[in-house]
């Protein structure tokens, strides 16, 4: 007979805001544990309600690393056509952007505050004068491509999000451009025009940069990254993009306006939430 450990609410909760890359005490290794649990709870519950009916096949549509098809022994790595999917839907949405942007509120990323200077990003807290949003974006597509995982700017525009909106949640805000409603999503203008997320070289030296000028935002960075880089668009999007996410409610509010800015408070207080 199987056994295993109790599916708890609390471990749950923290396998939610693992997957989400929200704060959390979980490490990668705990999460699979506790999904693994979870499948075996459901196996043996299953067995015990229905003695006579075979197992159902638990398996999803794509396999990621937290993916039960993935757990239960199948390989971990993406389907080559998820990825090609992603790269194409990339292409589109950045013509379409850039088809749109003189009808826009997005041009306003060209404003001179919102300009990479030699003092960093306007309005930065003191101390972080080493990096601005596209400094991030081009460190986060170094670490994900160490780890084995080339992003498109839209998931690397979502990790981004996360960590500002964790670094709003503890009160350590980034002091970065704030993010904007666009089409596909929140973004950061200036990482999204000036990001070379992939250009190696350039990536290097951001992450570099960061880890030498500004150690524990590189610490966060890195963790954000490693949470999110292996989950599904569709499913970051379910969450950041959702009904409750500052996005969805600015969105239903002006369902047809674009490049507004997200207040600040409502992003703390979204990832203040739980």
């Amino acid at each position: 007979m199987e056994t295993t450990n109790a599916v708890t609410l609390e471990r749950m909760e923290g396998v939610i805001r693992w997957i989400n890359g929200q704060d959390t005490q979980m490490q990668e290794s705990e999460v699979r544990t506790a999904i693994n649990d979870l499948i075996k709870s459901f196996r043996m519950k299953f067995r015990e309600l229905h003695p006579a009916q075979n197992l159902p096949r638990l398996r999803t549509l794509s396999i990621h690393p937290l993916s039960l098809a993935a757990l239960l022994g199948d390989s971990v790595t993406e389907r080559p056509e998820e990825k090609d999917k992603e790269m194409k839907d990339e292409k589109v949405r950045k013509a379409e952007i850039m088809t749109e942007d003189a009808n826009t509120e997005e041009g306003e990323a060209e404003k001179p505050e919102e300009k990479r200077s030699e003092g960093g990003a306007p309005g930065a807290p003191a101390g972080s004068a080493s990096y601005d949003s596209i400094v991030l974006i081009d460190a986060i597509a170094r670490v994900a491509e160490v780890a084995g995982y080339r992003l498109s700017m839209s998931k690397a525009q979502l990790i981004l999000w996360c960590l500002y909106g964790s670094c709003l949640a503890s009160g350590n805000p980034l002091g970065i451009e704030q993010p904007q409603v666009w089409k596909y999503g929140p973004v950061f203008p200036a990482a999204y025009r000036k990001g070379r997320i992939h250009d190696r070289d350039v990536c290097e030296a951001a992450w570099k940069g960061l880890d030498e000028g500004a150690p524990e935002i590189a610490g966060l960075l890195k963790r954000k990254t490693h949470s999110m880089m292996g989950t599904p668009m569709k499913d970051l999007e379910a969450v950041h993009k959702g009904p409750r996410s500052p996005y969805g409610k600015m969105t239903r509010k002006e369902p047809d306006k674009w490049g507004m800015r997200i207040p600040d408070e409502d992003i703390r207080t979204f990832f203040c939430r739980d």
